[in-house]
């Protein structure tokens, strides 16, 4: 294949053309407002409404409890996402248990599947926990674990997280050892067998403490369990697990400052990872966060996001969604500040801000957010800590892209030719214009007709 290194002389004609109309507006970013609102069901707690979310395949999990019993009976509804109609109520056999044992406090919905945490379930001891796996489709209970390897132990709260990956279980407990430890239990769906239990060190802030409410995220990447945890005062850790009981660093990300508390929030969709970091002083915010999107294939960082100087009192990052096009990151103002919270939707391929998503009802304080497709769900509350909650719904597929405003300023410029130059000698995806998939000459000229039609805006 022949390499071409772009030399702007060739093309002095067409830039010429290109930038007789100076600098214009490109677009705007895109504000985005819901285009629906799931409500909870009459009954319901209001204000534990859609606390956990999880999209795949065209349906929707949502959260909730049923004010009807005691302490509410924790349940998990699965709507059709497309068009906001419940599938299934979903409520564990047996109930049992310490009021509703937090069913539903984790979940993950993969196909078919829909695999639910109950942490404080009462089973052989007090809060040991249980999971339940449905068949999404049907709505139908298949089966239910409780911890085997060891037997179940009192507030081990079996459940606090839980991860599918392929036919086995990947479950969290608070406690699996002596002296507390958190310890991560891989159970076979197809036999019922617990087949293995990885018990994690005691101190979670250098390594792993798979039970700590403060230490990791679990994700499944090529049919690894990659564990997010703190590494200390000069990097953040993905840890690769199995059921054998090996633990390994995955990836190591060194960027040469403060950077404790990453990963705090962690996702993996495809090749892909997002990952936000707490504290992070070359920022320039207080307090200061960043978001990295990283390509776990080749284990490099591929873009960082932060705020911008106007957020800088506020927490970047704190919930993340991913999916093959579209990332997700929240905005959340401070315990006393009174900007509403707010969601930023990036391109996963150029790293652009897209859009911006907000509530137009009042509701602005963000809870959980979650992608698919061109979906977008994002779970509001009235107010800061007690109010009513509600799940908003947004098309993506309204975002406006302008692939000529190659340096994402939201101006058409000649600033975006240099953009576009460097982009094309680096072989960057901003580089492919025509969106034929490669990098070209011809994507100068799909460029500057792109620059000259102003991108519709």
């Amino acid at each position: 294949m022949d390499t071409f290194i772009f030399d702007p002389r060739r093309f002095k004609a067409a830039v010429a053309i290109a930038v007789l109309a100076g600098s214009t507006a490109a677009h705007a970013q895109t504000v985005l407002t819901e285009i629906d609102v799931i409500l909870p069901a009459a009954g319901d707690i209001a204000t534990s409404f859609g606390a956990k979310l999880d999209a795949s395949a065209g349906r929707l999990a949502v959260a909730s409890s049923d004010a009807d019993q005691t302490g509410g009976s924790g349940r998990v509804i699965v709507f059709d996402g497309a068009t906001r109609s419940v599938l299934h109520t979903l409520t564990p056999d047996p109930i049992g248990g310490q009021n509703d044992g937090l069913f539903g406090r984790d979940f993950d919905l993969e196909g078919d599947r829909l695999l639910v945490g109950r942490p404080r379930f009462d089973g052989s001891r007090v809060d040991s926990g249980a999971v339940y796996l449905f068949d999404a489709a049907t709505g139908q209970q298949l089966a239910v674990y409780e911890q085997q390897l060891p037997a179940p132990q009192s507030e081990a709260e079996f459940g606090v997280q839980v991860v599918l990956n392929g036919d086995e279980a990947v479950i969290a407990a608070v406690r699996g050892g002596s002296g507390g430890v958190g310890s991560l239990n891989f159970i076979d769906i197809t036999t019922g067998i617990q087949t293995g239990r990885v018990v994690g060190p005691r101190n979670a802030i250098e390594k792993i403490n798979f039970g700590s409410p403060f230490a990791n995220e679990l994700a499944v990447y090529d049919g690894t369990i990659l564990a997010s945890t703190y590494g200390g005062l000069s990097s953040g850790n993905l840890e690769s697990v199995n059921s054998t009981g090996t633990i390994g660093i995955e990836t190591t990300f060194s960027f040469g400052r403060n950077a404790i508390g990453f990963n705090s929030a962690f996702v993996v969709s495809g090749d892909l990872a997002l990952a936000s970091i707490g504290v992070d002083p070359d920022s320039g915010c207080s307090p200061p966060t960043s978001v990295f999107l990283i390509d776990l294939s080749s284990h490099l960082i591929v873009d960082e996001w932060g705020p911008g100087t106007n957020f800088c009192d506020q927490s970047f990052g704190k919930d993340l969604a991913i999916d093959d096009r579209f990332a997700m990151v929240t905005l959340n103002r401070s315990f006393s500040g009174s900007d509403p919270d707010r969601a930023f939707v990036y391109d996963t391929d150029t790293g652009r801000r897209l859009a911006e998503l907000r509530s137009t009802d009042g509701f602005d304080r963000i809870v959980d957010i979650e992608v698919d497709g061109d979906l977008a769900f994002m779970t509001v509350g009235e107010n800061w800590l007690f109010g009513p909650q509600r799940v908003l719904v947004y098309d993506l597929g309204q975002i406006v892209i302008c692939p000529a405003d190659v340096n994402g300023d939201g101006l058409l410029s000649p600033a975006d030719f240099t953009a576009w130059i460097l982009a094309f000698n680096d072989r960057s995806p901003a580089c492919d214009q025509n969106g034929d998939g490669a990098c070209t000459p011809a994507d100068f000229t799909a460029w500057v007709i792109g620059f000259n039609a102003g991108c519709g805006g």
